[in-house]
């Protein structure tokens, strides 16, 4: 059997425990022997009591250096408590997705690669994203793997996280000659999970970003296609989707997806392929700067 240590990496700007977040780790509990709960903010006693059952380990305090902050503080906690040692696998993951299916799906493409996750990205540059990422003893005992997770520090902007750390991660690693697989791999110049229902259609897609009901230009497929499916095929999870967003319907976000997506045509900041920030209001660009 594949011995497996799990850090997960979450927020809550409430310091709560949503259902989805239990989900999640019930089902990760199945496929990692260990699992350690970082989380950038504080959380009570009281709500680490739901996740008693799923985790051996619980650091909660903010430290606002995003995911990749937390990854840090996990892995060093693995390590200084000799978790890692008996280890086959180190699994990095985050409370950016809800959890609708069985992870095995991804555990099965970890053949003949050094390193494997859910997804491929190739929207700015091609790498791994870092939601779901699975490295094997050979790549989380590597100098390069050490060095790069110790050496994390805080930023101003999630997109200078992406920058300095997801999007090097994948070409430092193959630098270092390691090869990586994805369970979804992307065509040229796109993020697949934009496309969620046909992720979870085509391919058994065990996850589901919450940023599909955020972000219109993150859920290519729109947000009523989305809603149809998850009641038609996911039901049990609507529950868990509407109250991680303090709503009592899904189709409360539809109305809320859309009211965006027009105050978005007014204001708009992305990153750009050359690594700048990008203000456009009106659609008009207005001002650009560089992120990393």
């Amino acid at each position: 059997m594949v011995k497996r240590v799990a850090v997960f990496a979450a927020f809550d700007a409430n310091g709560k425990i949503h259902r989805y977040v239990q989900t999640y780790l019930k089902e990760l509990k199945k496929f990692a022997q260990k699992i350690i709960f970082v989380s950038d903010n504080d959380i009570s006693a009281e709500e680490l009591k739901k996740i008693d059952a799923f985790v051996d380990a619980a650091l909660c305090q903010k430290h606002g250096e995003y995911d990749f902050g937390s990854y840090k503080r996990g892995i060093a906690f693995a390590r200084e408590n000799r978790l890692l040692e008996n280890a086959d696998e180190l699994i990095l993951c985050n409370d950016s997705c809800f959890c609708l299916g069985d992870l095995s799906v991804i555990f099965n493409c970890s053949n003949n690669c050094d390193f494997y996750g859910a997804t491929q990205s190739t929207e700015v540059k091609r790498h791994l994203q870092s939601y779901f990422m699975v490295f094997k003893k050979n790549v989380f005992s590597s100098e390069a793997f050490v060095a790069l997770f110790k050496q994390i520090e805080k930023k101003s902007y999630a997109t200078q996280v992406v920058y300095a750390y997801e999007l090097s991660l994948t070409a430092l690693l193959e630098k270092e000659g390691f090869c990586y697989k994805a369970y979804i791999p992307s065509n040229q110049g796109d993020n697949p999970t934009k496309y969620p229902v046909l992720l979870m259609q085509k391919h058994n897609f065990p996850f589901l970003k919450r940023k599909c009901f955020l972000n219109k230009k993150l859920n290519a497929e729109g947000m009523f296609t989305l809603n149809r499916y998850l009641k038609k095929n996911k039901s049990r999870f609507c529950s868990e989707i509407a109250e991680s967003y303090n709503v009592k319907n899904i189709f409360f976000l539809c109305i809320i997806f859309y009211i965006k997506r027009l105050f978005s045509f007014l204001y708009q900041k992305h990153l750009t392929s050359k690594g700048k920030i990008l203000i456009k209001v009106c659609k008009i660009p207005v001002f650009s700067w560089r992120c990393r």
